[in-house]
C-alpha cells in the first residue's frame, strides 16, 4: 500500500492513537522497546510514513521511512526533544549479529549524542522476521542532494567539515565508520550528521571483528569478501571514497574497474 500521510492527518482518531503509541514508549537499558505488541502496532502506521532517500545501509535489507513530529501533534518531551523528524529504520533480517550490533549502536549513541554528528537513537523493537529502530533528528537533506547543488559550496570547505566530523572522539573512544556514503550522511544546519555509527575502538591500532558484510560499493575494503576485520583505517578508506565523490562526482571504483 502506498504512503499517505494526508490520510493520517485527516483521521483524528488514528493520529491520536499513533501519537499515544509514541508518547508512551518504554525502553530498557539496552534500547529495546518493551511495550507489549509494539512492533505489531507500529506496522499499522507504516503506510502513513514517507520514504526517505537514505540508502547504502550497513545492516542487511534495510529501508528508512519518516514522519514529521508536528504532523502527528507530538510535543517536545524527553524522548522527542529538539526534533522535527521521526525516522523509522526497518531491517528485514533478524539475527544475533544484527541485534548485537544494534545494541552497541544504542550504547554508543547515548555516549555521543551531544556531539550533534549522529541522529538520536530512541529505541528498537524486534520480531522473528525484522527489527524496527526509531530515531529523531532535525530537518535534513541527504549529502548526495548537497553534492547535486554543490555550486553553492566551496569544495575544500565541504571536505574540511566532513573530515572534522569523521575525526570525532568521545571519552577516548574512536568512532568507526566502515560504510559511509553520500546516501546515508545527512546535512543538518550546515553540518554533517551520520545515520549509522555502530562501533568504536579505544586506539587506532585496535582490530574489531565484523560479523556483517555490506554489499554496498561504499563499504570499506577491509570488510569486503572474506575479510571481516575493521579498524580506524576504515575511516580513512571511507573518507577517501567520499573525497573522490566530492571532487569527481563519480562513485568509487568497483571490482570491474
Amino acid at each position: 500500500m502506498e504512503n499517505d500521510s494526508s490520510n493520517l492527518l485527516n483521521d483524528e482518531t488514528k493520529c491520536n492513537e499513533f501519537k499515544l503509541l509514541l508518547n508512551n514508549l518504554k525502553i530498557n537499558e539496552e534500547g529495546l522497546i518493551i511495550n507489549e505488541n509494539f512492533i505489531k502496532k507500529i506496522r499499522e502506521y507504516k503506510r502513513y510514513m514517507q520514504p526517505t532517500f537514505i540508502k547504502d545501509p550497513y545492516l542487511p535489507i534495510t529501508k528508512w521511512k519518516y514522519i514529521k513530529r508536528i504532523d502527528i501533534g507530538i510535543e517536545e518531551n524527553d524522548l522527542f526533544k529538539e526534533c522535527d523528524v521521526i525516522l523509522f529504520r526497518e531491517t528485514g533480517r533478524q539475527s544475533d549479529a544484527c541485534i548485537n550490533l544494534i545494541k552497541e549502536e544504542y550504547k554508543l549513541n547515548c555516549l555521543i549524542k551531544d556531539l550533534d554528528i549522529v541522529i538520536k537513537f530512541i529505541g528498537y523493537t524486534k520480531s522473528p522476521r525484522s527489527i524496527i529502530s526509531i530515531f529523531t533528528t532535525k530537518n535534513f537533506e541527504i549529502l548526495n542532494t548537497i553534492l547535486e547543488k554543490k555550486e553553492k559550496f566551496i569544495k575544500k570547505d565541504l571536505i574540511r567539515k566532513l573530515f572534522d566530523s569523521i575525526s570525532m572522539f568521545k571519552d577516548d573512544k574512536i568512532l568507526i565508520c566502515p560504510n559511509l556514503s553520500p546516501n546515508n550522511i545527512l546535512w543538518i544546519d550546515e553540518n554533517f550528521c551520520f545515520t549509522e555509527i555502530f562501533l568504536s575502538s579505544n586506539s587506532i591500532d585496535e582490530i574489531i571483528n565484523c560479523n556483517l558484510q555490506p554489499e554496498s560499493i561504499w563499504c570499506c575494503s577491509e570488510i569486503k569478501g572474506n575479510n571481516s576485520k575493521i579498524s580506524f583505517a576504515s575511516n580513512i578508506c571511507c573518507f577517501g571514497y567520499l573525497l573522490y565523490k566530492i571532487i569527481t562526482n563519480n562513485n568509487p571504483f568497483t571490482d570491474k574497474h
